[in-house]
């Protein structure tokens, strides 16, 4: 009657069971399986090759030539050919929830772009800094773009307010590029959520972290610099 028994903090089981059955507890982020399987134990001996081909991943898009996803692939083949990676190991390592929550994100991103409520939005809240001091209106310029990065593209979100910050800029008598540069950074960071960029997902699954804790640390980091790029773009215009 083990579905029955309240586990607290600190208690330890002694578990018979299916091979897979023990990994689906391996990737339980509740429990720690103490005795790791013989079979999942990381591959050593071919550490050196590991280490070229994940090199080759870098510097073949690096020199431009072969395209980053192009080679991507081709360190994922090489690794499971030459025995640095199990096929079991690469297929474990695919999370269909990342998969199904990306191709989410993508449709999300269309629809505000397609019905213009992503424009409209951009362009009530710009139109009300016209009379606020520079660097008030930079930084809420840089924050607004940051959040909206977090659900949109980074080219997308770029495309769309940089005309928009233009004419801010414009209307409040200061060069353009100013603003275009607050636009600019704020679209290059997205530490709010694990969904604001590729590269955010790539870590999620197999690091097998929880929605919440990209947030945790990277509220501090935007919103030092939210406070931090603005000032010195002010420093660099001398505004």
């Amino acid at each position: 009657r083990l579905g029955r028994v309240i586990l607290k903090d600190g208690d330890v089981l002694l578990l018979q069971g299916p091979k897979d059955a023990i990994r689906g507890l391996q990737a339980n982020n509740d429990l720690v399986v103490l005795e790791q399987l013989e079979n999942d134990l990381p591959t050593v001996s071919r550490k050196r090759l590991a280490l070229s081909i994940s090199a080759l991943v870098i510097l073949l898009p690096a020199f431009n030539l072969m395209p980053l996803v192009a080679s991507v692939l081709f360190g994922t083949v090489a690794m499971v050919a030459s025995g640095c990676l199990r096929p079991g190991e690469l297929q474990r390592a695919i999370r269909l929830d990342v998969i199904l929550l990306l191709g989410s994100l993508a449709s999300f991103s269309v629809a505000l772009e397609k019905t213009g409520l992503a424009a409209a939005t951009a362009k009530a809240l710009l139109a009300g800094l016209q009379n606020w001091p520079i660097y008030w209106a930079l930084l809420a310029v840089f924050l607004f773009t940051t959040l909206l990065t977090e659900v949109m593209s980074n080219a997308a979100t770029v495309a769309m307010l940089i005309p928009i910050a233009g004419q801010l800029a414009l209307g409040l008598g200061e060069p353009p590029m100013a603003f275009i540069y607050a636009v600019l950074f704020g679209a290059s960071q997205s530490f709010l959520s694990p969904v604001g960029y590729q590269t955010n997902l790539m870590v999620f699954g197999p690091g097998r972290y929880q929605f919440l804790d990209i947030a945790r640390y990277g509220i501090p980091l935007t919103a030092a610099m939210t406070i931090a790029i603005p000032f010195f773009i002010c420093i660099y215009f001398k505004i």
